[in-house]
């Protein structure tokens, strides 16, 4: 052909994955929201925050932590079941908003995953992670995690764990993650 410049694929795979970066596009900043998780963590170290815990089912639970002023700041719910088990923590600014959420997955074939989701002061979704720590892989059903949980309760943290403790959700069959 005339006029179109001849490359090897592999400079072809070379322009395609770091054209975004070389064209100037950055990653989110999410400087903030691990400003949010630090002050959180500090927070619950030094004993500031009011920590309760309800069952949601026979291996599942949620513990909410409360500052002094009965915000919500931490949200934890483990999902799980015989084989394999899902934590996700949910962290909050002073003003209640969702600002970032870590999954952690273990199963009984020594596979570990994280999984990372950061959210801006508006609640949307501004970035996403995701590493496999150990082992092969798992089947985590991690559309149910995200529609329930990071996408769902963990948007109404102090609702969905009054519902837990006072048994409105009713105990449940464990459907492993």
């Amino acid at each position: 052909m005339i006029g179109v410049p001849r490359c090897s694929v592999r400079a072809l795979a070379v322009a395609l994955c770091l054209g975004p970066v070389l064209l100037g596009a950055a990653a989110p900043d999410v400087s903030d929201v691990r400003a949010v998780f630090k002050a959180v963590e500090t927070l619950r170290a030094g004993g500031k925050l009011k920590k309760e815990t309800a069952p949601i089912s026979e291996f599942e639970e949620a513990t909410l932590y409360t500052d002094t002023a009965g915000r919500a700041r931490l949200y934890v719910e483990s999902l799980g079941g015989q084989d394999s088990v899902v934590t996700v923590s949910a962290y909050y600014d002073a003003s209640e908003n969702l600002r970032f959420v870590f999954c952690q997955a273990g199963a009984v074939n020594d596979s570990k995953m994280e999984r990372r989701y950061y959210f801006g002061l508006d609640g949307k979704k501004i970035d996403q992670k995701e590493k496999l720590t150990a082992g092969e892989g798992y089947p985590w059903d991690w559309e149910s995690v995200e529609k329930t949980t990071v996408f769902g309760r963990a948007r109404s943290p102090r609702e969905s764990f009054k519902r837990f403790a006072s048994g409105a959700d009713g105990k449940k069959e464990t459907v492993s993650p």
